[in-house]
């Protein structure tokens, strides 16, 4: 039995999320894959055995060890309904002898017999069991591939680009690198290296107890600032501003279908583990935050990160973060061994100066030079935005023999000039100029995106420089 709720105990609707072991019938095992995003449709049968801490419990079916010979308790709360949740494996159960059986986390309403909330410490025995009649994968959080996006997709990227600038504050060449690492994914793997992901490390965001900007939800509605030119050098101090975390963060979750936020305090990184882990004890696999699937979007706050000093275990979860960040895996601990499961979680750090911890592809300060202002616009202009990330992010890419060359030329010339220069570099501009060809709804890299990345580079190294 695996739950896969960690510490969540309820749903974004204030109806709480209960663990449910649900039982599939007439499918092939294979079919369910981990980490895939499932939605059920069934009958809820109460657990075999009386919840400990129930305060009251439903009637349910004696105790016994083939639920398929026993009616089906209705329980008083929902008998018939759907869950949506990500399952993360698939296992034969002792009273699961019907079929494949694998555990979720149901959004319920009214008490199902589990008083108390949610335990890692039940017993399977004392778990719901959702029979499923029907089930489905959730399609590509990331919408269909359409054609009439990718062909407006200039003029939708010409509206998006100053609304991330003015949740910058401005900032329009740290709003240029959001918009590429928004569009980022793992498009192939040469082992070990991913090839396609971009994480991101924007700095200059104050410190928790630092004074911050305050935003109305009215600001939200009036129109961007116009975006200024690229500049690398920093604004003067009546022009000084902060970037607001919470503004991002929450603009993220607008533009986005599927993300998630990890405070990085030192509570965090000794207290719990962030890669799932067995426990021998109840022999159940014990979920861990890095266990999302393909898609979502992390942001982890390394603001929250104050000095002391890290455990064993906090070692052992800087050490997952950086397994994510380079190599795009997360190691599931069997304490005997360890497996790698491959991800594609866009990596998204937020820090009060460039972080020491975690390496990121990119790094850069965000100079504001106007309050930020979050994404908060007319409904199906959002949809439109969403359509667009969507729709580019799953763009094929192609660099044709004549580009290739001169791109390769270019890159023997760089070296000459700065022998400093690796192959992680050349990695990096290669991947920002499919990205920036993506962004614009073109398949094929062109001599102007390329020199575009280029000139955004120059503009980001001058600005770290000045730091």
């Amino acid at each position: 039995l695996h739950f896969p709720l960690g510490a969540s105990s309820a749903s974004p609707h204030g109806r709480p999320l209960l663990p449910c072991i649900v039982k599939l019938y007439d499918s092939v095992e294979s079919q369910v894959k981990l980490n895939q995003v499932l939605e059920f449709v069934g009958v809820v049968a109460p657990p075999s055995a009386p919840a400990v801490h129930a305060p009251t419990a439903v009637p349910h079916a004696p105790d016994d060890s083939n639920d398929r010979d026993k009616g089906m308790g209705t329980g008083t709360g929902t008998g018939v309904g759907t869950g949506t949740g990500t399952g993360t494996g698939t296992g034969m159960g002792s009273d699961d002898n019907a079929g494949g059986a694998m555990a979720v986390g149901m959004e319920v309403e009214g008490e199902l017999g589990l008083g108390g909330g949610p335990s890692a410490c039940l017993p399977s025995s004392q778990v719901l069991r959702l029979h499923c009649l029907t089930w489905r994968q959730l399609p590509d959080p990331f919408l269909p591939f359409t054609e009439p996006t990718v062909a407006s997709a200039p003029t939708i990227r010409a509206s998006l680009l100053p609304r991330l600038t003015a949740v910058l504050g401005g900032d329009r060449l740290a709003a240029e690198y959001l918009l590429l690492h928004l569009l980022s994914r793992v498009h192939t793997r040469i082992e070990p290296m991913p090839l396609g992901k971009l994480s991101l490390n924007l700095s200059g965001f104050p410190e928790p107890s630092s004074p911050s900007t305050t935003f109305h939800p009215s600001s939200a509605l009036s129109p961007p600032h116009p975006p200024p030119p690229i500049s690398s050098s920093p604004p003067s101090l009546s022009q000084a501003a902060s970037p607001s975390l919470p503004t991002l963060t929450s603009s993220l979750q607008t533009l986005l279908p599927a993300t998630h936020t990890l405070p990085l305090s030192l509570d965090t990184l000794n207290s719990r583990r962030l890669a799932p882990h067995k426990d021998y004890t109840s022999d159940r696999l014990v979920s861990g935050v890095l266990q999302l699937p393909a898609g979502t979007h992390l942001t982890i706050d390394e603001t929250a990160l104050k000095p002391g000093r890290v455990t064993a275990l906090g070692s052992q979860n800087l050490q997952a973060l950086k397994e994510l960040l380079e190599w795009q895996k997360v190691d599931y601990d069997f304490q005997y061994y360890k497996m790698d499961m491959p991800s594609d979680i866009p990596v998204l750090i937020l820090s009060h100066a460039t972080s020491r911890l975690l390496p990121a592809d990119v790094s850069m300060p965000v100079r504001c030079t106007a309050p930020p202002q979050p994404v908060r616009v007319d409904e199906s202009e959002v949809a439109t935005w969403r359509r667009y990330i969507g729709c580019c992010r799953l763009l094929e890419h192609e660099i044709k023999d004549g580009m290739r060359e001169e791109v390769e030329r270019e890159l023997v010339a760089a070296r000459q000039v700065d022998p400093s220069l690796d192959s992680d570099t050349f990695h990096r501009w290669l991947t920002l100029a499919r990205l920036m060809a993506a962004s614009f709804g073109e398949r094929e890299l062109s001599r102007e995106r390329w020199q575009a990345v280029r000139d955004l580079e120059r503009a980001r190294e001058a600005r770290n420089r000045v730091v």
